[in-house]
């Protein structure tokens, strides 16, 4: 069954400051706003990342994980926590060996994406390899003669053209006229399937035309279908790649490493009424009163719809604010739920990065202040809780203040100690590594040492 997210926040993007009905907007509001857009305004910084390594080897027992210093043909080496490892590439799993490879293929390198298409044929990855095929033909027509050599070798007889989709979906009329992009790269869901799932994700604002009596319309793009009753549905669109490129390097996702079944579906509506009528009559959640948004997430799949309403009348001052810094906050919930595995890891890290992101861009709100003062006060009079009840939380009130605190300040001192290594510890935690090994083997540390260390920085800097 879905599991619905509930957001609680309502926080601002201080650089969108002026009078703005989202539902009923003039050209000249979402002007201003592609603007800003295009200055990078809106958009989350960090720095580019290294290859990370997460290595299982033939022995079924191995598992090495690190940061990559170089490779060759033949080799990867991996700087552990032991130091630098040298690990053939037919020492590991083809499935760890594909992945990894994909994560250093250069974009723009036609042979490499050729030569490991012939890879995953080798090993039985056809999907792989036809996307790769795709890729390397794209990139050079002539390697089509070449495709087919390797997939005749392996004996498969081609039904259509080198470069070309084995099933090209074709759009309908209103996709195309969007601008719409094309079915969802590598998509989690078996290919049999994905057309059929793309076609029933399209089809979802009828459904709530049907059942709430709204004008939806659908926008789509490469990742994103977005059924709205906004004027500018294309804004919203751009915005949501731009969204999606950001997450994706912080995350450490792979170019065209699957994230969610089909595309994520997103419902914006203007009124605050028919949210509230689709959360009830459509995902049967009654939760949403309280509510600037919500997240329903298959809890073992990757299935997710987002629905977020125009802010109310009076917000309507920091209403454009609020309403960005929502949908960030649930495309975050979204990627930490779906990368690697389909599964939520722990509250402080589900809530305190979908908070970090969403204060990133905001460092005037005034809950970011909140934070530090009711640290740094409980700090100084010691009533602080250990940070190890905090690891261990299951599950954290939406009143526990205390705890959405801690958990964005420990997120925020992680990611400002170093970046990469957070990625790591992420990708681990997805891996479904025990949080204290994921802490061990990407920042060096236990438990124990990380509040010492955390609590001098709330004290240093709060």
């Amino acid at each position: 069954m879905p599991q619905p997210r509930r957001l609680r926040s309502n926080l601002r993007f201080p650089i969108f400051n002026f009078q703005f009905s989202i539902g009923s907007s003039p050209p000249a509001a979402w002007a201003k706003l592609c603007v800003g857009l295009a200055l990078g305004v809106v958009l989350l910084t960090a720095p580019a990342f290294a290859a990370t390594a997460i290595v299982r080897l033939k022995d079924g027992k191995t598992v090495i994980t690190g940061e990559v210093v170089k490779h060759t043909p033949d080799d990867v080496t991996i700087k552990t926590q032991a130091g630098e490892q040298v690990v053939k590439w037919d020492e590991m799993k083809p499935a760890s060996a594909y992945s990894l490879k994909k994560q250093l293929l250069d974009r723009k390198d036609a042979e490499g994406a050729l030569r490991l298409g012939a890879f995953c044929l080798e090993h039985g990855m056809r999907k792989e390899a036809d996307e790769l095929f795709r890729q390397a033909v794209k990139l050079d027509p002539s390697l089509a003669a070449k495709v087919s050599e390797a997939k005749k070798a392996a004996g498969i007889q081609e039904e259509e053209k080198p470069g070309e989709p084995e099933e090209k979906a074709k759009p309908d009329a209103k996709a195309a006229k969007s601008g719409k992009k094309g079915d969802a790269a590598e998509p989690a869901t078996p290919p049999k399937d994905i057309k059929a799932l793309l076609v029933a994700q399209r089809a979802r604002a009828k459904d709530a035309n049907d059942k709430v009596g709204t004008k939806l319309v659908t926008e789509e793009t490469a990742h994103f279908i977005i059924h709205t009753d906004f004027r500018d549905r294309r804004a919203l669109g751009q915005i949501c790649e731009r969204y999606y490129g950001e997450l994706s390097r912080i995350f450490g996702l792979g170019r065209n490493e699957p994230l969610w079944d089909g595309k994520c579906v997103i419902f914006f509506f203007s009124d605050e009424e028919d949210f509230q009528k689709f959360a009830e009559k459509v995902d049967n959640f009654a939760g949403a009163q309280q509510a600037s948004g919500y997240t329903m997430l298959q809890k073992d799949g990757r299935e997710i719809h987002i629905a977020i309403p125009q802010p109310k009348a009076e917000d309507a001052t920091t209403g454009i604010q609020a309403f960005f810094s929502t949908l960030i906050h649930e495309i975050a919930h979204a990627f930490l739920h779906c990368i690697r595995e389909p599964f939520s890891p722990r509250p402080w890290i589900n809530e305190g990065i979908a908070q970090y992101f969403s204060f990133l861009n905001d460092p005037q709100y005034p809950r970011w202040a909140t934070h530090k003062r009711l640290l740094k006060q409980r700090l100084a009079s010691g009533s602080l809780r250990p940070l190890n009840s905090l690891l261990a939380m299951d599950t954290m009130p939406a009143a526990d203040t205390e705890g959405y605190a801690m958990s964005w300040s420990l997120v925020e001192f992680l990611i400002k100690t170093d970046a990469r290594k957070f990625t790591t510890f992420i990708q681990q935690i997805k891996g479904r590594t025990q949080q204290e090994d994921a802490l061990k083997n990407a920042f060096r540390t236990t438990p124990e040492n990380l509040e010492a260390v955390w609590r001098q920085y709330v004290q240093n800097n709060y």
